[in-house]
């Protein structure tokens, strides 16, 4: 399931919403509590948008460390047990983490992942399509 950045805000807040009360849940129930959404973010720019976008509201766990190329990075078994894990994950997008396209793809298929930067085509000169990139962040006030 891919959802527009512009729906990061709103997918936040039902995603939080989604909890239960910690006192109506039984014991040994699987149940989600009030406790953070879980979110995997590829590179440090989408983990720093989400931490500013989520606040206290989410966990944000960084897969591609500092100084890795992303086009270049492979998810470890432990990254994929991660991206598992957790409730939604943030990509940039535009092939830049090409290599986890095909995990990103698959995980979409069960739960939230957003691409932050999406394609965008711009009809140019006479009509000719011509694609170009845009960055999409909505700005947030409280």
């Amino acid at each position: 399931m891919k959802i527009p950045i512009g729906l990061l805000p709103v997918v936040l807040t039902l995603l939080a919403g989604c909890g239960t009360e910690a006192s109506s849940v039984a014991p040994g129930s699987a149940t989600r509590t009030n406790s953070p959404i879980r979110v995997i973010a590829t590179v440090g720019m989408v983990a720093d948008l989400v931490r500013h976008v989520g606040g206290s509201d989410v966990t944000v766990t960084q897969i591609c460390g500092s100084g890795v190329d992303p086009h270049l990075y492979k998810a470890t078994r432990d990254d994929v047990r991660s991206i598992m894990s957790a409730d939604m994950v943030f990509h940039c997008g535009l092939m830049l983490e090409g290599k986890l396209a095909d995990t990103l793809e698959r995980v979409g298929e069960m739960k939230p992942v957003v691409a932050v930067a999406e394609k965008r085509e711009k009809l140019a000169n006479g009509g000719e399509g011509m694609e170009e990139a845009t960055v999409v962040i909505e700005h947030c006030t409280s």
